[in-house]
């Protein structure tokens, strides 16, 4: 979470934006889980690394922990039963509120999850989400490091999830 990252590197948001070139609003929004860091450009996350004295790799895995527990609870309520994990995303509002606070990355993953288990059990789509179905990440996300090498033709993503631009491999893989 850049929040912790913060703490650590003993540096505020402010001290941040001036630091880093980039906006006190933006940054605000990104520490605060208010906007999603996996909708961030790469020059933006860039600046933000070069600040924190860190690589981007470095960078995106010390922000990221945030959607790997996002993940991982996830593929946990996954591996108990896939109604169990359906009804999680369902009650819980994972996608709709994820939208509305920017996190684009955890609500497209939801729904990729939700869309995947439900065509997998039988079940027909949950039409609320339609609207949410045309939107698309602007950038390859990749759910693990291990997932990162597209040009390796063994794998087999997701299809539900490459529709969002998202290299998911295995939702049962409980990490």
């Amino acid at each position: 979470m850049l929040q912790d990252l913060l703490i650590r590197k003993n540096i505020n948001i402010r001290q941040l934006s001036i630091k880093s070139g980039v906006g006190y609003n933006y940054v605000y929004k990104l520490v605060k889980q208010k906007s999603d860091i996996g909708s961030c450009g790469i020059n933006t996350a860039k600046k933000l690394a070069t600040a924190l004295d860190l690589t981007l790799d470095e960078f995106y895995l010390e922000v990221e922990e945030s959607f790997l527990h996002f993940r991982s609870s996830l593929h946990h309520k996954i591996q108990e039963n896939d109604d169990i994990a359906i009804l999680y995303i369902l009650n819980n509002d994972l996608i709709t509120s994820n939208i509305q606070y920017g996190n684009y990355t955890k609500a497209l993953y939801a729904l990729a999850t939700l869309d995947y288990l439900c065509t997998k059990n039988g079940y027909e789509l949950v039409s609320d989400y339609d609207k949410y179905r045309t939107l698309s990440l602007k950038h390859s996300f990749f759910p693990t490091l291990l997932a990162k090498d597209t040009s390796n033709t063994q794998k087999k993503y997701i299809p539900e999830f490459l529709r969002y631009n998202i290299y998911e491999e295995d939702i049962y893989d409980a990490c």
